[in-house]
C-alpha cells in the first residue's frame, strides 16, 4: 500500500512533518508509522484518540530532534476524523496542529490511482475553484510526472479511466496539462446522507438534558387548514426533530384553537341554519348523544367564514355569538353538547391533515381544556394585586421602566366577562408546569403575535407561574400575503 501522508495546517511550520505518515484507518483504530519507522496504533474512542498502552497525555515525536508533550482529540465529521494535537513547540508558544484525512473517500481513491498504476504519496483532494467543471479536483497527474516521466495529461487520463468505472462520480474532464475535476453523483451524495441520519448519535454532540415543549401547529376547530398552517407546522415539527437529536425531551402540543368567539359564531349560524335542533331547545330532557347532527368538517369549513362575514355587518349578530361564547365557558348544557360535537367533528379531520404533511404531536389539547386553570390563575393574579380595573374590564399592567416603546397592558377579562387569549395562555403556562414541569416552552407563531407573547410572559413572570429558570420564548416566523 502506498504510503498516505497527512494533510496538516502547520504545513512547514516543524521541520520534517511531512514525513509523519498514515499507513491504514481501519474503523477505531488508527495505525501512524513515524519518521523513524516505529509503529504507533491509536484507538478512537469518545471523541478521544488514545495510544495503545499509554494514557492521552503522551510523548509524541514529530521528529527524533524534537519530542513534544500532547493531548490528541479526534471529532468524525462528515466521514472525517478530525485529529487535533494540542502541544508545545521549542521554537513557538502554544498552538494546535490540526490533522484532517478522509475514512472513507480518499482511500478508495488512492485504490483507484493504484489500479491505473500509479503509487501516491501525498493524495489532495481538494474542492475545486472552477465548479462549472466539477466539485472536487485531484493534480495528482503533475507530480506523478516527474516520477514516471511521463506526460501529465497522458497520467490524468489513465487516472480518468478507473475513475470512470466507479458509478459514484459523475462528469469527469481534465483541464489544462492534468487537472483532474470530478463531480460526485446525485445517488452517492444521497447514500452518504442516509448514512449520516441514520447514524446521527455519532456525529452530533449531546446537549445537557432539559425537558421542552413546542407550541406549534395553528389548527382551529371548524376552520380550514389552509397554506399558511404549512409554516408553524413545518417549522416547529423541524425544531422539534432537532432538539431530540440533541437530546431533549421534547413535547409537541397542537394546542388546538376550540374556545372563543370564533366558536361561539359557528354556533350562531348553526342556530341560523338548524333553529330546531334540541341543542336549541331549553326544554330538552333526552341524551344528547342521540341528537343527530346533519353537519360534516366541510360543511363547518363553509359555516365559519360565512359567519364572520356576517359579524362584520351585523351588530346583533356578533353580540349573538358573544352571548353563545359565554354560554359555552359557562357550559350551559345543549351549547356545551353541540360544542363537544363540533370539536369531534373537526379534530379527527384536523389529526388526518397533520398525518399527511408528517406532522405528529405528543400532546392534542386545546384552549377549552385549560378551562380548569382559568379559576386558579385568577386567584393567583387577585392575591399578587395584579388585577386592575378598567371600564369594566380586568387588565395586568405589564410596562417596565426601561421599555423605550409601548407596552400597552394585558387584558385579562372583558367587560362581559369571558376571557381572552392571554387569559388562556396564562392558564396554558400553569397547566404546563404542573403536569410536565418543563425547563423551556417555545412557541411557533408568526411575527404578528410578538406583542401578545411578551405580554404573556411578562405576566407569567410577575405572578411567578414558572419558576424564574424556566425560559419562555417565541420563535416567530414572517406572514404569506398573497
Amino acid at each position: 500500500m502506498p504510503k498516505k501522508m497527512i494533510k496538516t495546517s502547520l504545513k512547514n511550520d516543524i521541520e520534517d512533518i511531512k514525513d509523519e505518515v498514515v499507513s491504514k484507518v481501519d474503523n477505531n483504530r488508527i495505525t501512524y508509522y513515524e519518521k523513524n519507522k516505529t509503529k504507533v496504533i491509536y484507538n478512537y474512542k469518545d471523541n478521544t484518540l488514545t495510544r495503545d498502552n499509554d494514557d492521552i497525555n503522551m510523548i509524541y515525536t514529530f521528529n527524533k530532534n524534537k519530542p513534544t508533550t500532547g493531548k490528541i482529540l479526534v471529532k468524525e465529521l462528515n466521514r472525517e476524523l478530525h485529529v487535533k494535537i494540542k502541544t508545545k513547540e521549542l521554537k513557538r508558544n502554544d498552538y494546535n496542529l490540526e490533522i484532517k484525512f478522509k475514512v472513507e473517500d480518499q482511500n478508495f481513491i488512492y485504490k483507484i490511482e493504484e489500479n491505473a498504476g500509479y503509487e501516491v504519496e501525498n493524495l489532495v483532494l481538494e474542492t475545486s475553484n472552477r465548479p462549472d467543471l466539477g466539485q472536487y479536483q485531484i493534480n495528482d497527474a503533475m507530480n506523478l510526472a516527474s516520477t514516471y516521466h511521463k506526460n501529465p495529461r497522458e497520467i490524468a487520463e489513465d487516472i480518468v479511466k478507473e475513475l470512470e468505472k466507479d458509478n459514484r462520480f459523475t462528469n469527469l474532464n481534465i483541464a489544462g496539462p492534468g487537472f483532474i475535476n470530478i463531480t460526485l453523483t446525485n445517488d452517492y451524495l444521497v447514500e452518504c446522507l442516509n448514512k449520516l441520519t441514520n447514524n446521527l448519535d455519532d456525529i452530533i454532540d449531546k446537549k445537557e438534558k432539559k425537558k421542552v415543549i413546542i407550541d406549534y401547529g395553528g389548527a382551529n376547530v371548524a376552520k380550514a387548514l389552509h397554506v399558511g398552517h404549512l409554516r408553524s407546522a413545518n417549522i416547529g415539527e423541524a425544531l422539534k426533530r432537532l432538539a431530540k437529536t440533541l437530546g431533549y425531551e421534547v413535547l409537541g402540543d397542537a394546542h388546538l384553537g376550540d374556545y372563543g368567539r370564533p366558536l361561539g359564531l359557528v354556533i350562531r349560524e348553526i342556530k341560523e341554519l338548524y333553529p330546531n335542533l334540541d341543542y336549541f331547545n331549553e326544554n330538552y330532557t333526552g341524551d344528547y348523544s342521540e341528537v343527530e347532527l346533519p353537519i360534516t368538517n366541510e360543511d363547518l369549513e363553509r359555516i365559519y367564514p360565512a359567519a364572520s362575514k356576517k359579524a362584520k355587518e351585523d351588530e346583533q349578530y356578533l353580540e349573538d355569538a358573544r352571548i353563545i361564547t359565554n354560554k359555552l365557558q359557562n357550559k350551559e348544557k345543549g351549547y356545551y353538547e353541540l360544542w363537544k360535537k363540533i370539536i369531534e367533528i373537526s379534530k379527527e379531520d384536523i389529526k388526518k391533515t397533520y398525518k399527511t404533511i408528517n406532522t405528529d404531536f405528543e400532546i392534542w389539547n386545546g384552549e377549552s381544556d385549560e378551562a380548569e386553570y382559568i379559576d386558579e390563575v385568577t386567584n393567583i393574579f387577585a392575591e399578587k394585586n395584579l388585577l386592575k380595573n378598567s371600564e369594566g374590564a380586568k387588565i395586568v399592567e405589564v410596562k417596565k421602566e426601561e421599555d423605550n416603546a409601548p407596552m400597552p397592558p394585558l387584558m385579562f377579562e372583558n367587560s362581559n366577562n369571558t376571557y381572552t387569549y392571554a387569559t388562556t395562555d396564562l392558564a396554558t403556562i400553569l397547566d404546563r408546569k404542573k403536569n410536565y414541569n418543563p425547563d423551556e416552552i417555545w412557541y411557533v407563531t408568526d411575527d404578528r403575535q410578538a406583542l401578545h407573547f411578551e405580554q404573556v410572559f411578562r405576566a407569567a413572570r410577575l405572578a411567578n407561574l414558572v419558576d424564574e429558570k424556566v425560559k419562555l420564548e417565541h420563535i416567530p416566523y414572517g406572514t404569506m400575503n398573497g
